[in-house]
């Protein structure tokens, strides 16, 4: 028998390779830039089981990670301090972890 790790109870759910890393609000036209600085670092990319994707919904700008990358505690805490100075350089934003 295989013991599973269940992280969220979405994992039992959606089945999901990847998890929400945080929420990005504000002006459209300031997550658009956002947006577009974070797809020059992470690279465009549509793949959750692989790198970051980010995409923008109707709650604003979503960064999605693989679980893989969820298990380093040291790439969790420069990637927040890294997203969250990011976003204080855009007075109207505000960045909300989800992990």
């Amino acid at each position: 028998m295989k013991n599973f790790i269940v992280k969220n109870m979405s994992d039992l759910i959606t089945n999901s390779s990847s998890e929400v890393f945080c929420v990005i609000t504000g002006p459209e036209e300031e997550l658009q830039e956002i947006e577009d600085i974070l797809d020059d670092i992470f690279g465009y990319n549509q793949d959750y089981e692989i790198t970051p994707v980010v995409d923008m919904d109707d709650e604003g700008l979503v960064i999605d990670l693989p679980y893989s990358m969820t298990k380093n505690d040291k790439f969790m805490a420069y990637w927040n301090g890294a997203i969250q100075n990011l976003v204080k350089q855009f007075d109207n934003c505000k960045f909300n972890e989800r992990l």
